[in-house]
């Protein structure tokens, strides 16, 4: 009778721990897809636009909350959209930035502080 339990133990040992193991390597690979996006997704990609958005220097995205879109970008043509966030603080740049996308292409500008801006 002990030996049965012991071979039933082995059996559902040698079961779970394979399961067990890929989990982990699963959520190790999610952890580190998490951290790379972390690191890409607080800097600008795309090209720069010159436009009446005001250099800011920032440390974190709390010193871009009272900036928005530049005045030139606030009606988006039918190709234009704009990209998840709103001004955010480029880590690399230090410098409070919006990015859209226009007709495929992403695109960057400084933000414009947001109590001199009017929408025309």
């Amino acid at each position: 009778m002990s030996k049965l339990l012991i071979a039933f133990g082995l059996v559902i040992l040698l079961v779970i721990t394979p399961s067990y193991q890929s989990k982990g390597k699963m959520g190790e690979e999610r952890k580190s897809r998490s951290i790379s996006r972390k690191k890409s997704g607080d800097c600008t990609k795309g090209k720069f636009i010159e436009t009446d958005g005001v250099k800011k220097k920032c440390e974190n995205h709390a010193d871009c909350y009272d900036h928005r879109e530049p005045i030139a970008w606030c009606r988006p043509t039918r190709n234009q959209s704009w990209i998840e966030k709103g001004c955010f603080c480029d880590r690399k740049k230090h410098l409070c930035v919006i990015e859209r996308m226009n007709s495929g292409t992403v695109e960057y500008a400084y933000c414009a502080p947001s109590a001199t801006w009017n929408c025309p």
